[in-house]
């Protein structure tokens, strides 16, 4: 996808979610109850898998959108669909509601994958840092980087 962006300056970007505070779910309510959310979590992130976002776990309890097509305002509220749509599934009576930070990095023109990665991966620490269940953008300016918190739930 990121190749395709490159070839044709599309717009194309990262999601980085990450289950907020998923330690305690585990040490509260058992590994067992974790799976279980962390594959409802999946089902719920797959309904978006097609030809423009491809879904991906990246490793414990941390989830990974491309999404081809959207930029600035249009973007955030599609992160921000993906956020509140988590936090209304049904886990199940046991871990009530289950939310998740997002952090988010558009395409430049000059970024590989390990850059577009370690913005959008920023990003999510902005917002676990912010208070977690929020939504957080990594913007570049000339010469500097920097993030912003655009959302606070």
């Amino acid at each position: 996808m990121l190749a395709r962006a490159q070839a044709e300056r599309s717009p194309l970007a990262l999601l980085v979610i990450d289950v907020d505070k998923f330690k305690a779910i585990n040490d509260t309510h058992g590994h067992e109850v974790g799976d279980q959310v962390l594959c409802t979590l999946a089902r719920r992130l797959e309904r978006w898998d097609g030809a423009l976002c491809t879904v991906a776990r990246f490793g414990g309890e941390e989830f990974a959108m491309m999404v081809a097509g959207l930029t600035g305002f249009a973007l955030v509220q599609f992160a921000e669909r993906v956020r509140e749509g988590i936090a209304h599934c049904d886990h199940g009576p046991t871990t009530g509601t289950i939310t998740v930070s997002i952090g988010v990095a558009e395409h430049r023109a000059a970024a590989d994958v390990q850059s577009l990665y370690r913005a959008a991966d920023d990003a999510l620490y902005q917002a676990k840092r912010q208070g977690r269940n929020r939504v957080a953008m990594a913007t570049t300016s000339p010469g500097s980087p920097a993030l912003h918190l655009v959302h606070s739930a």
